[in-house]
């Protein structure tokens, strides 16, 4: 069966599980092709190192051009890789590789590039390959402790705001200010950085970003996905719902330091990030990112225990 390989991020394990599955069914007799259908980022010999490990893994004489019909120089976003040497990804080139493949061997694992919601040009979204495909979907997760647990407490807390991500948010006037916030930031250092507290609000007044807390951090942890593409109502929502998971992560992390033990990390993490002062306040994202305290107290108990600034 084909299958369609992405992840909860990039740098999650994906070329790592490809090859994984594409050596095992090779060693039970099934003739495998990899596949990465648009890859980002070379190196000095040209090569992209995901798009060399599968064609390693498959079978030999699969063309370069079908194991991955877009190769760009820049390791960043696809859409903006592409557009940096004036191409676009266009979605014929990607069928005519798959369906060679689809019939020159058994199976065949599509890798794809980053996390799931990926543009891969204007008018085409990574999440429409495998549906147009009909190839059911691996999800590979990072396994890093707390933070799968956190994960999907913050998606039961919440629920149904998971089912909602790309549509809706929470009915309060300030969830438009956060959104506008995130996006005057992106804007601003994209254009004029040094500029970046004249926000285009209460004209003529200068500064008028600090009239509010600007959420500077936030916006440059946001900008990325609004360069993107990515729409604001879900790009606020992604980091609304990362802080929570973000902040049990971190108490987690200052509560097994100070205790040794995971599981009163697991107990101050969850109290620290699901108490519900926090969901009375939830449209207030500037509350929510408080995973900086216990970070804080986390890099002064190291420094006054192990003497060192560096860790």
């Amino acid at each position: 069966m084909n299958c369609f390989i992405t992840g909860t991020d990039t740098g999650v394990g994906k070329t790592a599980v490809t090859c994984g599955l594409l050596t095992a069914l090779r060693t039970n007799g099934k003739r495998v092709a990899g596949m990465k259908p648009v890859a980002a980022g070379i190196d000095a010999a040209g090569f992209n190192e995901d798009v060399t490990a599968l064609h390693a893994c498959s079978i030999p004489g699969l063309a370069a051009s079908t194991v991955s019909p877009y190769i760009f120089k820049a390791p960043t976003a696809p859409h903006i890789a592409a557009r940096l040497e004036n191409r676009v990804v266009e979605w014929m080139p990607l069928a005519i590789a798959y369906h060679a493949l689809a019939t020159a061997v058994d199976v065949v694992l599509v890798e794809g590039v980053g996390g799931w919601q990926v543009p891969l040009s204007e008018d085409l979204m990574q999440a429409e390959l495998p549906r147009r495909w009909s190839l059911p979907v691996i999800l590979v997760a990072g396994i890093r402790l707390g933070a799968l647990n956190h994960t999907l407490l913050t998606v039961a807390a919440t629920w149904p705001q998971a089912r909602y991500l790309a549509t809706q948010a929470t009915p309060h006037q300030d969830v438009y200010f956060n959104m506008w916030r995130l996006s005057w930031v992106a804007h601003a250092i994209s254009t004029d950085p040094a500029r970046l507290f004249d926000a285009n609000i209460f004209h003529p007044e200068p500064r008028t970003l600090a009239y509010s807390d600007a959420m500077i951090v936030e916006g440059l942890v946001a900008a990325p996905l609004l360069w993107s593409g990515v729409k604001p109502v879900l790009v606020h929502n992604l980091l609304l719902l990362g802080a929570l998971a973000g902040s049990g992560a971190a108490m987690f992390a200052l509560a097994r330091y100070l205790t040794g033990s995971r599981g009163a990390g697991m107990m101050a993490g969850i109290v620290f990030a699901f108490a519900p002062y926090r969901f009375e306040h939830v449209m207030h994202m500037e509350l929510q990112w408080a995973m900086w305290t216990p970070l804080a107290f986390l890099a002064l108990h190291r420094t006054l225990d192990t003497g060192r600034w560096n860790y």
